[in-house]
């Protein structure tokens, strides 16, 4: 009988969406290494005395050996740098699916008849992601990572899948990790799978700054100051966004006391009793009228003692103004230099 040269070889792809399956629009990976082993006793031996050939795919991602003699191979694909290889023999057609074995590179082995030419040794492979950042104190509480606002350690970050933007805020998710910020107030979280997820920072004791402030997103606050979640990152294969970040500051508050000033000396003598009721009404340091997330004026009353309190705050400068009541006048202003008292 006349013995004819056998052929084997085909792609290798990109496999976007990790199913193990070539899909349209998924690219060949060029020069990926293929090596070529014989195959004794039903058995693929890689050691260097039965290696064949090797070749590398071509900018298509395109490999090939021949001419073979009729018999028993095995291919090794090596995995280049960042690159995992997909599940084996998915679906039904295999010459679309992926062949070798995750965990060596190799796959089963492959009878060549004489003349034979098999075209459907492929391997898919995908690439992992990675997201994290910053979380810092933000001294001014403007959600912008300003010079000399230190990033914060110990700062707990939980990591959650999501199907879309409403899964982040959810709030019954399961977290899939969790981790803490280094001493430089820096986390992150490596080898995901490309997909969506959202972050969520665990502040106790602090605020949470605006977010979205600004226009460089890699210095901006990007939890929300409410649930202390981001929206929802989507992280392509190879990704790693490291601009998920937020700005934290510790609350301000301030109020004191109206008195019923008896004497008219400026000052609370002991015996001078609070006035309840009194309108307080806050501005920031422009005169402009302070509101709150409604768009309303923030103002408070004197209580029940003559005290009052503005609180949270975010840090910075403010004005009050008491409004006066009928019958009063306002008594002289910093007559000392105690400002506890006057």
């Amino acid at each position: 009988p006349v013995i004819e040269p056998a052929n084997l070889g085909d792609f290798v792809w990109e496999d976007l969406n990790r199913d193990g399956l070539q899909d349209i629009g998924e690219p060949g990976i060029e020069a990926v290494t293929v090596n070529l082993f014989a195959a004794i006793d039903d058995v693929c031996n890689t050691d260097d005395e039965f290696m064949l050939d090797s070749t590398s795919t071509d900018f298509d991602g395109i490999y090939g050996f021949s001419p073979l003699d009729p018999g028993d191979y095995c291919v090794e694909f090596i995995a280049p740098s960042g690159y995992i290889i997909s599940s084996p023999n998915e679906g039904v057609d295999d010459a679309i699916d992926s062949d070798a074995d995750p965990a060596t590179g190799q796959t089963q082995v492959i009878h060549l008849g004489s003349g034979e030419n098999d075209l459907t040794w492929d391997m898919g492979l995908y690439r992992l992601a990675g997201l994290g950042d910053f979380v810092w104190e933000d001294v001014n509480a403007n959600g912008i990572q300003e010079s000399g606002e230190p990033g914060l350690e110990g700062v707990m970050v939980n990591l959650f899948e999501s199907g879309s933007a409403l899964d982040c805020n959810a709030g019954n998710e399961l977290p899939l990790d969790f981790t803490t910020t280094d001493v430089d107030g820096r986390y992150g979280f490596t080898n995901l799978l490309p997909g969506d997820y959202c972050v969520e920072f665990i502040v106790p004791g602090y605020s949470i700054s605006p977010r979205n402030k600004g226009d460089n997103d890699a210095s901006d606050s990007d939890a929300d100051p409410v649930t202390g979640k981001t929206e929802t990152i989507n992280l392509e294969p190879g990704e790693n966004d490291l601009t998920w970040d937020a700005g934290i500051y510790r609350p301000a508050a301030l109020g004191d006391f109206v008195w019923h000033d008896v004497n008219n000396d400026g000052l609370q003598g002991s015996s001078e009793q609070g006035v309840d009721n009194v309108q307080v009404s806050l501005f920031d340091c422009s005169g402009k009228p302070v509101v709150d997330d409604s768009g309303d004026q923030v103002i408070t009353f004197t209580d029940g003692n003559g005290f009052y309190l503005f609180e949270p705050l975010l840090p910075g400068g403010y004005l009050v103004e008491f409004e006066l009541q009928a019958g009063f006048v306002f008594s002289p202003a910093d007559v000392n230099n105690n400002s506890d008292d006057d």
